[in-house]
């Protein structure tokens, strides 16, 4: 991912990634799942795909799984990730640690083998802070 003009980018750490299901939805009983086991699910996703470099690496994840994964850009920007799949049929990857989320609307699914996905910190190279520099390098996961 690259970050935008202007700013530099040091990885923080990875975060495991899981998947969000409906409590409804026949994967919320399972306690983890393959990633080729979603070939045939729909995931929502945050960003464009080729615009956005987060939803790339999400659907890199798929092909490297062995599928095109089907997705939608959702239109609730802003909202906790979890909370996009309640009362649909729809996936989201998310960070949120498996377990009942959104007061039992949703639930998280543990991805077996796991995947990750970086934690940057963006910030501009062209300044100076004491604060900036303690954070970058202090800050890991």
């Amino acid at each position: 991912m690259t970050p935008p003009h202007g700013l530099a980018r040091t990885t923080l750490g990875h975060q495991p990634l899981n998947i969000a299901v409906a409590a409804d939805h026949p994967l919320a009983a399972r306690a983890s799942v393959a990633l080729f086991e979603l070939a045939d699910q729909h995931f929502i996703v945050w960003g464009q795909p080729r615009h956005s470099g987060y939803t790339d690496l999400l659907i890199n994840h798929c092909r490297a799984a062995g599928f095109e994964p089907r997705t939608e850009r959702t239109p609730l920007q802003g909202t906790p990730p979890a909370t996009a799949v309640i009362s649909t049929d729809r996936l989201a990857f998310v960070t949120t640690p498996p377990g009942p989320a959104a007061g039992g609307a949703v639930r998280i699914v543990a991805l077996d083998p796991p995947l990750y996905a970086p934690l940057h910190a963006l910030y501009s190279p062209r300044t100076t802070s004491p604060a900036k520099d303690a954070f970058l390098t202090t800050a890991t996961l």
